[in-house]
């Protein structure tokens, strides 16, 4: 059974001859009475305050998530941009071999320009 401080504070007693004394006993049940009360009121603040609680709890377990997707997602655009990169490296790679091979493919045909007018220029000069 549940009773409220207002109801402790109009409870009546049956009147008998050697009862307690009736000022004592109004006098304790409204000193348990406002106890009780002020329980009450600190137990409806403790509650609320545990909403409040549960509520930035939640707030943050929200934001803990979101933190977390948003670093999954950065790890995954990083590792799509490495891969990228190194594709690029690769084909940078690939090309610097093709271009040193024209390099060393043009200085031996010049070479062999230069050795085919050089003999050239020599049966000129010795004719």
């Amino acid at each position: 059974m549940k009773i409220t401080p207002v109801e402790l504070k109009n409870i009546e007693f049956k009147k008998t001859m050697h009862g307690f004394d009736q000022k004592e006993v109004t006098s304790c049940i409204e000193s348990v009475a406002q106890a009780f009360e002020e329980l009450v009121i600190e137990k409806n603040n403790l509650v609320e305050e545990l909403k409040k609680y549960k509520q930035k709890a939640q707030y943050q377990e929200n934001i803990s998530t979101e933190i977390q997707d948003m670093l999954n997602k950065a790890k995954e655009e990083a590792n799509s941009i490495l891969e990228m990169a190194n594709s690029e490296k690769q084909a940078i790679l690939s090309e610097i071999s093709s271009l040193k091979n024209e390099h060393s493919e043009f200085i031996a045909q010049f070479k062999f320009l230069l050795n085919s007018y050089m003999l050239t220029i020599d049966k000129m000069v010795n004719k």
